[in-house]
């Protein structure tokens, strides 16, 4: 990994998807969280499967739980692989492609995440 940072949303990531990080003797040990900076998407997606993993120790709505999921279901589904892969320049022509491909499937998840994803993506063209 190029920085623990990355190293730790896609730990998060697979504790999201119910898949084990450590070894069967071995338990995970979440990180202190770092300072928050509004322009790293990283952090947003780290803070967000931290609270996801821990809500059972904060008092959210039922609205502010199907949020949080839906966004860790997107990010976690979608996005890490997308951030992962990033850094190879000869596969970004093919990420985009394959990435708006991703977003317009997620529709049969959810309609409105791919929606406003896609008018998201659209504006980058």
């Amino acid at each position: 990994m190029p920085r623990e940072d990355y190293k730790e949303m896609m730990e998060l990531c697979l504790l999201i998807l119910g898949e084990p990080v450590c070894s069967n003797d071995e338990s995970y040990h979440f990180r202190i969280p770092e300072a928050y900076h509004l322009a790293r998407w990283m952090g947003k997606v780290i803070y967000c499967f931290k609270m996801y993993l821990f809500r059972h120790k904060f008092k959210l709505t039922p609205a502010e739980t199907r949020h949080l999921l839906e966004f860790c279901l997107f990010s976690s589904h979608i996005y890490v692989r997308v951030w992962i892969s990033c850094p190879v320049p000869c596969d970004a022509s093919m990420n985009d492609l394959l990435l708006f491909h991703q977003i317009v499937q997620y529709g049969t998840v959810s309609k409105q995440v791919s929606d406003a994803t896609k008018k998201k993506l659209e504006l980058h063209l």
